[in-house]
């Protein structure tokens, strides 16, 4: 293309007859790639103007930054003889919609389990599988039903429970949630039974997220052995992604009440973090009728608002003589381990579990791998908390990047803000080794820009600071982000753009990460016209003068943004 252009351009000096030709080369040179083609060719553009059709080239000026649409000679609104038409829009830098705002995959959500015979049909199913082959619907969908068939008809259900085999159990699975509830089971059809759960695992050494799952199949198996079940579970949900239905909750709490039943502490717990962050007042006042201790419990949370969004945070560290954090200062010239570390903090709301949630999650714990998809169910209202928990389980060195894609899609699909411990992830599957892992992980963005939920200047920040730390490799990103820009998403970009360049813009005397150029350049491409975001660092580089596609970029930027 470049040559192309050279080429063009003494053509056009020697024969201007050739200019008709040009302005088609020049058309396909605006939506080029690179921007010193796209520079190159407003140039010559404005060189051969006398001999150049001015319609074509005004038309294929959108692909251009507002910089070189401006020395064109292009207006930022159309004159007279150029109205726009009926409904569009009325600047040429005016940012598309969305184009491609791939879908997520869908979740079906199951249908309830409604007969023992059922219930036992899926135990048996369940006894020549691996636990971890069970999702986090489908556990909910079997506690839900065992409770609640076994309080309606424990005979019945105990004769159905009875051709299911028995499994040989080689070591205690204290810390597997399904074996406890499949000790549950056990409980109901034959007790005793051999039983693969032998004590409660060491809170201070579970995952919190993990111990709220594992205190609400303890409380089932506690109820099935003292024959105590309730009538009905409250957290059972009822959305694929987790939330509970606050009618739905009142009318099982209406059920608690009419049997003089308080319902397992866990479980009510677990029915607080999943209810949907906006909830109609007169559910709210319907609440306030409830007699009974969990229900007054249930009424203060939708009268307060529910859980205030606690704040996330997110800090780089390594190891070398020690642990050190890499915003303390540059680090020495051996180290290894760099890991990302998520902070939680929150006002407390008296209730034990859900405080416990709402600490630092611990950078090591026992880690039931197999289970990490299940958490998102857990605060489907504060997801970024539960990115903050998946955050140190995350694994750098492998291009699997687990938790992958579905653990993300999950997240996706739930509500609450994202922030710094989600952005973390994402990027680093923006960086993977393997092109469809990065592929993925750009589909995944793009439909959060689509919802408007990308946290694009979270995003910025934390790809900034793993660039810096040596974690991402930035050449590796910004093509992603320029195709995200080509999808529609230019605003989100650019926030992503401006706060990812005070981290990584150089100092005097330090090599600029490879492709900087490429990310300043998409910042030149995506700025809005009167932006009046302020960029440390940026004038510095352009001032530094010189031949540098880095310095030229940066001058172009410049020149777009405040002084």
């Amino acid at each position: 293309m470049r040559a192309g252009l050279s080429w063009l351009d003494q053509s056009v000096r020697l024969a201007p007859e050739y200019a008709e030709a040009a302005a088609g080369a020049l058309v396909a040179a605006f939506a080029h790639e690179a921007s010193d083609v796209q520079e190159r060719a407003v140039r010559l553009a404005v060189k051969h103007a006398a001999h150049l059709d001015r319609a074509p080239l005004r038309d294929a000026a959108a692909a251009l930054p507002a910089d070189l649409r401006e020395r064109l000679g292009i207006s930022e609104k159309p004159g007279e003889d150029e109205k726009p038409a009926d409904g569009a829009g009325s600047g040429e830098d005016a940012r598309p919609a969305l184009l491609i705002a791939p879908a997520l995959p869908p979740v079906e959500f199951p249908p309830p389990i409604t007969t023992a015979a059922e219930l036992g049909a899926e135990f048996v199913q369940l006894a020549h599988a691996p636990f971890t082959h069970l999702d986090w619907l489908g556990s909910e969908r079997l506690m839900a039903a065992l409770v609640e068939l076994t309080y309606r008809d424990r005979a019945a259900v105990r004769a159905a429970l009875a051709q299911v085999p028995a499994r040989t159990w080689t070591w205690d699975e204290d810390d597997d949630p399904v074996a406890w509830l499949w000790t549950a089971m056990q409980a109901v059809a034959s007790p005793p039974a051999p039983s693969p759960v032998s004590r409660f695992p060491d809170p201070h050494r579970t995952s919190m997220p993990h111990l709220l799952i594992l205190s609400r199949m303890a409380e089932i198996l506690a109820a099935a052995r003292a024959d105590n079940l309730p009538p009905v579970l409250l957290a059972t949900p009822t959305s694929a992604d987790g939330h509970v239905d606050p009618t739905e909750l009142l009318a099982r709490l209406e059920r608690l009440e009419a049997v003089d039943m308080d319902p397992p502490d866990a479980d009510l717990q677990q029915a607080l973090l999943r209810i949907p962050r906006r909830v109609d007042a007169g559910v709210a006042a319907k609440a306030a009728r409830l007699t009974s201790p969990a229900g007054r419990i249930v009424a203060r949370w939708l009268s307060g608002g529910g859980l205030a969004d606690p704040v996330v945070t997110v800090r780089y560290g390594y190891e070398g003589d020690s642990h050190r954090w890499f915003d303390d200062g540059p680090p020495p010239s051996y180290y290894y381990n760099s890991r990302a570390y998520s902070f939680v903090a929150a006002s407390p709301v008296e209730l034990d579990l859900i405080d416990l949630l709402c600490r630092d999650p611990r950078a090591f714990t026992l880690n039931r791998g197999g289970y990490l998809n299940w958490w998102a169910g857990i605060m489907p209202s504060h997801r970024e908390v539960v990115a903050a928990y998946l955050l140190p389980f995350f694994d750098w060195d492998w291009p699997e990047r687990s938790p992958g894609p579905p653990i993300l899609h999950d997240l996706a699909r739930a509500d609450g803000p994202l922030g710094p411990a989600f952005a973390t992830m994402l990027v680093s599957h923006l960086n993977n080794e393997d092109p469809a892992g990065r592929a993925a992980a750009l589909d995944l963005l793009l439909a959060l820009a689509a919802a408007g939920d990308l946290p694009a200047t979270d995003v910025g920040d934390q790809l900034g600071q793993l660039v810096k730390n040596g974690m991402v490799t930035l050449s590796r990103v910004t093509p992603s982000l320029a195709e995200a820009e080509r999808a529609g998403a230019g605003a989100q970009v650019w926030r992503t753009v401006a706060a990812a360049l005070p981290r990584i813009l150089p100092a005097d005397g330090e090599r600029p990460p490879n492709g900087l150029a490429d990310l300043i350049a998409l910042g030149v491409k995506t700025a809005p016209p009167g932006d009046t975001t302020r960029i440390p660092g940026l004038a510095a580089i352009a001032a530094r003068g010189g031949s540098s596609r880095m310095v030229r970029e940066a001058l172009r930027l410049t020149r777009l943004l405040p002084s």
